[in-house]
């Protein structure tokens, strides 16, 4: 069967995975989301409570809402329309972020300035530069292979060929 391994249900692994990080994460925090009183308008669905704790302990703020849901602190469609809320907010966040960005980018080639960063390097393990320093050795691959493979210009190679 390919929903299991060895009669374990990967929803089952996923979901010891899911609860060993948030307990990890939680700590003794767990005991505050424990003894809440049910999730209602009329606490404002622990709204303060929850960011507070999600800026605490690194755990997004739908994680904890999740958490409750599974305590059964709220309910389904309570916790349907605030993850919905959630997410929506996030997408508008997004976006007014991506809106800012372009409207500096055109305000700096009005301004004729030109803004710093460009793209990404990625950051190179040790181990990864040895194995393409070896297939560059070993003949497998040539000096445009190696440069491309560790984003460098052929004028850099002289430094990873040591």
């Amino acid at each position: 069967n390919e929903d299991s391994m060895d009669g374990i249900s990967f929803n089952q692994v996923e979901k010891w995975c899911n609860d060993f990080a948030y307990y990890f994460l939680i700590g003794d925090l767990d005991s505050t989301i424990i003894n809440l009183e049910q999730a209602s308008s009329k606490n404002d669905y622990h709204h303060d409570l929850i960011v507070s704790i999600s800026n605490d302990t690194n755990l997004s703020t739908i994680s904890l809402y999740t958490r409750l849901l599974i305590n059964g602190k709220i309910s389904k469609t309570h916790y349907k329309i605030i993850v919905d809320d959630i997410r929506e907010n996030i997408k508008k966040r997004e976006e007014h972020e991506r809106l800012e960005r372009e409207r500096e980018k055109v305000k700096a080639l009005e301004e004729g300035r030109k803004l710093g960063g460009g793209i990404a390097k990625p950051i190179l393990s040790p181990l990864y530069i040895k194995t393409i320093q070896s297939a560059f050795y070993e003949g497998i691959i040539g000096e445009a292979e190696f440069c491309k493979s560790l984003h460098i210009k052929p004028n850099k190679i002289d430094k990873y060929l040591q």
